[in-house]
């Protein structure tokens, strides 16, 4: 327990940003899902552009699982990567203080 005292200091103000993440994170994750289509889109290579039905809001491609996995973990690292300390700092602005902590 002693040797554990440096865990105690980011908790308090990860839990202060917790609400502004959460509101916040719908933002970043889109953006990232985004830019992640855009590079399949542009991986031609990889054979894998997505595509789309007019009256559909799925996706008809047919990705390996490869692609699939590494889509998620690159918009769960990129949106983690930006949502935390963007939320850090938007506590911190006074107009939003009472709003987001």
């Amino acid at each position: 327990q002693a040797g554990a005292k440096w865990l105690d200091k980011p908790w308090p103000r990860l839990g202060a940003a917790a609400y502004a993440a959460y509101v916040i994170h719908p933002v970043f994750l889109n953006s990232w899902i985004l830019l992640w289509v855009v590079v399949l889109r542009s991986c031609d290579a990889c054979g894998a552009a997505p595509r789309w039905r007019e009256e559909q809001a799925v996706s008809t491609t047919r990705l390996s699982n490869g692609y699939v996995w590494l889509g998620w973990a690159f918009t769960l690292a990129a949106t983690q990567a930006t949502v935390w300390p963007c939320a850090h700092l938007l506590t911190r602005v006074p107009a939003f203080k009472g709003i987001l902590v």
